[in-house]
């Protein structure tokens, strides 16, 4: 269980880095070679995930954004210093809802 607790928490720092833009927090949850594309001490979880994106009106004044629905496929290592990291992660979008 704390293994499990423990991935759940390396994804919730995951989608933290990533919602604050916080690029160092980013690299801290994954190894140096991820693969981000899309067994003993790995583990791999799918994640379903919801997320909102604006990158802000176009020069037309046209809104940019949408919502989109989904899933994370997602490899973990536990290294040998202990803390377990993201070694490959695949984002499939089953849906975008332009708004």
């Amino acid at each position: 269980m704390d293994d499990i607790f423990a991935i759940q928490m390396l994804k919730a720092a995951y989608f933290r880095a990533i919602d604050t833009k916080d690029w160092d927090l980013l690299r801290s949850v994954m190894l140096e070679d991820v693969e981000i594309d899309v067994t003993d001490d790995t583990a791999t979880g799918i994640w379903a995930m919801e997320d909102y994106v604006d990158w802000g009106p176009a020069e037309d004044g046209t809104p940019r954004a949408f919502r989109g629905y989904g899933h994370y496929r997602e490899r973990y290592v536990k290294g040998s210093d202990g803390p377990w990291r993201i070694a490959a992660l695949q984002l499939t979008r089953l849906r975008r809802d332009w708004l």
